[in-house]
């Protein structure tokens, strides 16, 4: 069950503090972090991210971070003053929910329980979309000059 492990990345200490004793009252692990360097640095694969959006902050930055160091845990982000535009830009990037702060910890994760299924089933298309761009990446330049011209329907002998 991936919503019993959440790893919290908050520059705010104080809010930080407070989500991670929240999420130790209802039951919840919560490893607690200063950014998403730290994050990577640990090494963590199992579990939900907690990103805390605004600012200097952007979730999608802080997303896109992970994609490159092969990160694919579900990824979730909350903010003090939720901005539509910027909720939606975050969802659409590959964020699988974004909420205003302060939530309540239990139906936060009651409601992540019910998205299970679904959720399961985007994480697994991201690995392995993090593992093809992973092996994309070490082509020479000719297989990857022959796998564009596939794509493009052209033959391999070409």
């Amino acid at each position: 069950m991936p919503f019993t492990k959440f790893a919290l990345i908050d520059f705010d200490a104080g809010r930080k503090a407070s989500i991670t004793l929240a999420m130790h009252e209802a039951g919840v692990f919560c490893d607690p972090y200063s950014d998403v360097a730290e994050l990577i640095a640990a090494n963590r694969r199992s579990g939900c991210i907690l990103f805390a959006d605004g600012g200097n902050q952007s979730a999608i930055a802080a997303m896109d971070e992970l994609v490159c160091a092969s990160v694919s845990n579900p990824f979730l982000a909350y903010a003090t003053a939720p901005d539509i535009r910027r909720a939606c830009d975050t969802i659409l990037a590959g964020a699988i929910d974004y909420i205003g702060w302060p939530f309540e910890i239990t139906e936060f994760v009651n409601r992540l329980r019910l998205r299970e299924d679904a959720l399961s089933a985007y994480n697994s298309r991201k690995q392995k979309a993090i593992a093809a761009k992973s092996r994309m990446a070490s082509l020479s330049v000719r297989e990857g000059e022959v796998l564009e011209g596939l794509a493009d329907g052209l033959s391999n002998k070409a």
